[in-house]
């Protein structure tokens, strides 16, 4: 069984957590056997899989970037993200039981220690990360920044030091969600919105975004042309001087919607719910463990 996962634009949060998490709460599943494909955590339901391949599916999501695949014999669907992703793929609702990051707080020991204290982080898109200079403007904001392509040790640790998470990555609020820390959606781009609003709907969330913004004229023009690579190309040629590239107006407004999405009103699913979806997703590894036999 091989761990699928995307990694092809480099350390993201949401992609990361897969080679730590799954073989914490699947030790000793998973080989480098591209026979059978384990597909978890990310919106990977438009990939191209190899044919022949059996596709296990544990709450992987369709994030509209691509089509949908065609679901045959070669997929085994346990759980996906949420409701849309399964209407898409003509599945069962039942099925859009939740995303397995929120699996993070059934690690105990393995997560990582709670980090220096902050009334409030912010977490931008890996996009924003990259193209933005949301660093500058949390310090004026007097917020910790903390970018989903850092190390996932460092990235775990300063959700858990936050009291509140103004985050644009989708997985920045499951992160934090599951680890009880509250958190507030800051507007992405549309073509994020549709794997935001699956998850939440998931949860019995009415999700409703606070106001967002961008930080340097690079960011505005990386949205209006979605991120094409020649653009990150350039950004990485000419590293911070690049993200850096701005106006203080735009500073400004980013600093203005940061400080008005931290006084909004946060969001936390119930213990109660964390914990149903946590056991039903723990059903469904444990149905894949004992249905897979390693070797």
């Amino acid at each position: 069984m091989q761990l699928y996962y995307w990694s092809a634009q480099g350390p993201n949060l949401g992609d990361a957590l897969n080679p730590w998490l799954w073989p914490l709460l699947l030790p000793g599943f998973f080989d480098d056997d591209p026979r059978e494909l384990f597909i978890g955590i990310g919106s990977n339901l438009g990939h191209t899989f190899p044919q022949t391949a059996k596709k296990i599916v544990c709450g992987t999501g369709y994030g509209g970037y691509q089509a949908p695949p065609h679901i045959d014999a070669t997929w085994d669907v346990r759980f996906v993200r949420g409701p849309r992703t399964a209407h898409v793929l003509g599945l069962d609702p039942r099925l859009g039981i939740g995303d397995p990051g929120m699996l993070v707080h059934q690690v105990g020991a393995a997560l990582p220690e709670i980090g220096e204290h902050h009334a409030v982080g912010f977490m931008p898109h890996w996009e924003s990360a990259l193209y933005g200079a949301w660093e500058a403007v949390c310090t004026e904001a007097g917020a910790r920044f903390i970018d989903p392509r850092g190390p996932l040790a460092s990235v775990i640790s300063a959700i858990r030091g936050c009291d509140l998470l103004v985050t644009e990555a989708m997985h920045g609020a499951i992160v934090a969600d599951a680890l009880r820390v509250p958190w507030v959606p800051f507007m992405p781009l549309p073509v994020h919105r549709f794997k935001w609003f699956d998850w939440a709907e998931s949860q019995g969330l009415d999700l409703q975004f606070s106001p967002g913004a961008r930080s340097t004229w690079l960011e505005l023009a990386s949205a209006a042309l979605e991120g094409r690579d020649w653009l990150q190309a350039f950004v990485g040629a000419k590293g911070l001087p690049a993200r850096s590239f701005g106006s203080g107006l735009l500073r400004a407004r980013a600093c203005a919607a940061l400080v008005a999405a931290a006084a909004s009103r946060p969001y936390l699913t119930s213990d109660a719910r964390l914990e149903a979806t946590t056991d039903a997703m723990l059903v469904c590894l444990d149905e894949v463990r004992r249905r897979q036999p390693v070797g």
